[in-house]
């Protein structure tokens, strides 16, 4: 039986630079039909122990 704690990971994405990355045919490997955004997602909730995502967002100013 769990200790009842909460783990959190985060997933900034860095900026939105990862998901172009991550092309289709990567995030195919990772879940078959995923967009690269949800392939990133997907690989940090499947981290052991995970329960809980962060999800920053951020603006690239020019």
């Amino acid at each position: 039986m769990g200790a009842g704690l909460r783990v959190m990971a985060s997933a900034p994405l860095h900026g939105g630079e990862l998901p172009g990355v991550v092309d289709q045919e990567l995030a195919d490997l990772i879940r078959p039909g995923l967009t690269p955004a949800q392939a990133c997602l997907l690989t940090v909730a499947s981290c052991p122990g995970v329960t809980d995502i962060l999800i920053a967002a951020s603006i690239r100013h020019t």
